[in-house]
């Protein structure tokens, strides 16, 4: 049961819940910023679109995360969110959120505590993107993802969970073309470490998996979403 003033503190945020279908823009780089969003269900990608047309997406996110956050005096977004599947998100006006930051410290703490996590992701898969083998890189991603949709860092075998993604978005995740990413995914399901077949990936071997992805326990823990 909610206390009078959680009561308050919800009225004060109008936040809205919105619903989005697989590949449709939650916002684009160039719309005015006015929203922080939490995603109650599904997943999405936040991307980074370059001049000559190419993207770069830095994060993949689901159930739990925040997202939207702009440091205060930029007016737009700066980068793209996309629904990968059905994705259902509260959205909260960044105004209104930072008068209720203001007074409840308890809450300005896990804010910050959110953002530093993500920016450890961020940097691991950066220095993954940049300096590790295309077969690490895609091992590393799907790691991460597995864990994220999970909650857990130990799987057993045959292990399936559901990814919305498609080779072209591993691609751009990873720094690689399309048709190298597809090279790789028949390498790991011939040497029995994983299959990824129409958005399900199936752990064949879990252990292999850590090792190929160099999963490191800082890391693997900062991928849990509690």
């Amino acid at each position: 049961m909610k206390t009078e003033d959680e009561l308050r503190d919800l009225q004060m945020l109008q936040y809205r819940i919105k619903s989005f279908s697989a590949g449709k823009l939650i916002y684009g780089p160039h719309e005015p910023h006015g929203f922080v969003y939490n995603i109650v269900s599904g997943w999405l990608a936040i991307s980074h679109d370059l001049l000559d047309g190419q993207r770069q997406i830095s994060q993949f996110l689901t159930k739990g995360a925040l997202f939207g956050f702009r440091p205060e005096g930029l007016v737009t977004n700066g980068q793209s969110a996309v629904a990968l599947d059905e994705v259902t998100v509260c959205a909260m006006p960044a105004a209104n959120l930072s008068v209720l930051l203001n007074s409840h410290p308890k809450l300005n703490r896990r804010l910050v505590w959110m953002m530093g996590r993500e920016s450890l992701i961020t940097e691991n898969r950066l220095a993954f993107v940049g300096q590790t083998s295309a077969l690490t890189r895609i091992a590393n991603l799907f790691m991460e993802l597995t864990v994220m949709a999970t909650r857990k860092l130990v799987h057993v075998v045959g292990s399936k969970v559901r990814l919305p993604l498609t080779q072209s978005q591993i691609a751009d995740a990873t720094g690689l073309t399309a048709i190298h990413v597809n090279r790789m995914l028949r390498k790991l399901r011939e040497d029995r470490v994983l299959d990824f077949h129409d958005g399900v990936l199936t752990l064949m071997n879990p252990d292999a998996l850590k090792t190929l992805a160099q999963l490191g326990e800082e890391i693997g823990d900062a991928w849990v979403i509690d």
